[in-house]
Parts: C-alpha cells; structure tokens; sequence
C-alpha cells in the first residue's frame, strides 16, 4: 500500500509541476503587459489664484471629481515656474497648464502635451522713428 501512494505521488508531481509551472509563467507573460492602474489623485500646478489658469484648473478639478479623482491645485507665479515644477520630480507636480511656447522643443523630452486651451494673443508695441 505504501509503494501505490508513492506511485501515485510521483505521477501527480509530474502532471502538478509543469502544470503548475506553465499557469506561474502564463502569469508572468500576461503582467508584461498590464499597466498599473491611473491615480486616483494629482497634483496640478496652475498659476496665480486670481488667473483664468487657476480658474480652468478648479472647473477641471470639479469635473474630474465626478468620477472620484482628487486634483489638488498648487498655484504658482506663472508658466515658468509651473514648467520648473514639471521638470522637477521632487516637486510632487504632474500636470500643469502652460502658455504656448514656454518650453523649447525638444528641450524636455519627458513631458508631452496634450493639447492646447486656446490661442493667446502677442501684442508687440515700438517706438517708430519720428519724422518731421
């Protein structure tokens, strides 16, 4: 009786061990390919309190909170230092909201842009020669 259960162990171990093996490795190849999960909150950097950036970022953060993310507003002097904070991991910013053409392209190959707002106007004034 003790040499059928010792038969039968060692047929188990051969049919249990790679089957166990191969379901371990289905496992490993399919968490290659999982990505973690997005946060349930964030940081955003969005400029002076009193401007339309710190404004659009407190209606983005009460759409958002409709679907249980938390978005904590951090403002800031302007886009500089929202583009500073950005670029700075220890900052604990991963979103802001920047005027166009503050960073140079190329210049931070970490950050992407998902879009703009809408288009700011550039007044340029000078002083013309006068004539007499």
């Amino acid at each position: 009786m003790g040499f059928l259960n010792r038969a039968v162990l060692r047929e188990y171990f051969w049919i249990i061990a790679p089957l166990g093996l191969l379901i371990a490795g289905a496992f490993w190849l399919a968490y290659q390919f999982v990505e973690p999960a997005p946060p349930r909150a964030f940081t955003i950097s969005t400029g002076s309190e009193s401007g339309g950036y710190h404004a659009f970022a407190k209606r983005y953060a009460a759409l958002i909170a409709k679907s249980g993310i938390r978005l904590d507003l951090k403002p800031s002097a302007g886009s500089i230092e929202n583009l500073s904070r950005l670029t700075n991991p220890a900052s604990g910013v991963s979103v802001s909201l920047l005027q166009g053409g503050i960073a140079k392209p190329g210049g931070h190959p970490n950050l992407v842009s998902l879009g703009r707002l809408y288009l700011e106007p550039l007044w340029v004034f000078y002083r013309g020669a006068e004539t007499v």
